[in-house]
This record gives structure tokens, sequence and C-alpha cells, in this order.
């Protein structure tokens, strides 16, 4: 599934949920961001399952990474960053395209 795809559905089909604080939340890991990330100081970049009952079993439901601010908010756009959604059975997973043959990174990255 693309990666638009995957977020619009944990965005209708999960979040909401979460919001409701229908499913259970664990936080896997836990780490200061890259610099890179331009996030503020005491942020933490983080791996997020939630899990929920299907027919009376308990299911991960979704993976997700965020930053998650000292203040509680979450950083980049606010959002989780779905990784990966259970939904009507099936898990869904980004799909990313491979570098097409013309590409920089097709050949290591340096054009001759």
């Amino acid at each position: 599934m693309i990666l638009k795809d995957l977020r619009h559905l944990f965005n209708t089909e999960v979040l909401p949920k979460i919001q409701r604080k229908e499913l259970l939340e664990f936080v896997i890991a836990s780490w200061p961001p890259s610099p890179r990330a331009n996030q503020p100081p005491g942020t933490q970049s983080q791996r997020v399952e939630y899990w929920g009952t299907e027919e009376g079993r308990l299911v991960k439901i979704a993976t997700v990474h965020r930053y998650l601010r000292q203040d509680g908010t979450l950083g980049a756009s606010g959002l989780p960053d779905p990784k990966r959604v259970f939904h009507d059975g099936i898990v869904y997973a980004p799909y990313v395209e491979p570098p097409s043959k013309d590409s920089p990174l097709s050949s290591g990255g340096a054009s001759e």
C-alpha cells in the first residue's frame, strides 16, 4: 500500500480509536531524535504499538513512529507516522517503490 493510503487508513480507522482511548498503547522503544529531525530539546523519537481486541482476541492494531515532545504534543506533522496497520484481517505496510534504473540511487549515487 502506498504511504499516502496507509496514512489515510490509519487516520480514519485507527486514530479515532486511539483518541477515544479504546486501544492499549505500548512504547516499544524511545531514544533522542537525530539532530536532522529538527525537534526541540527533550523530544523523544518513539516506536509505539497499539493493541485492541478482534473477535475476542488481543491483536496488534498498529505500529507507529512518533516524536513525543516534553509537553506531551507530537512533533513533525503532529500525527503518528504509521508503519503497520491491521484492518479487516489484513496487515498493511507502506510500499516503497525501488529506484528507477535512471535514478542516481540505483548506481550508488554518483554520476560520471
